[in-house]
């Protein structure tokens, strides 16, 4: 078992962990996190999508913004 503060629901990691048998257990997802974030008023949109951008491709995202 492994218990985690955010899982960001990568799909190769969700993979990895039921390969290795192992159980995760997170408090959040990181798309939950987004979610609450989206329903606040401290990020603009702009960062909002971008915080998005990020989860939905995170290894291009990151190419994009070296």
């Amino acid at each position: 078992d492994c218990l985690v503060i955010i899982q960001y629901a990568f799909p190769e990691a969700v993979e990895a962990f039921q390969k290795a048998k192992v159980n995760l257990h997170a408090l959040t997802t990181f798309p939950e996190v987004l979610e609450e974030i989206e329903a606040g008023t401290k990020y603009s949109k702009e960062d909002i999508m971008r915080m998005a951008g990020w989860l939905k491709e995170p290894w291009g995202w990151t190419k994009q913004h070296q």
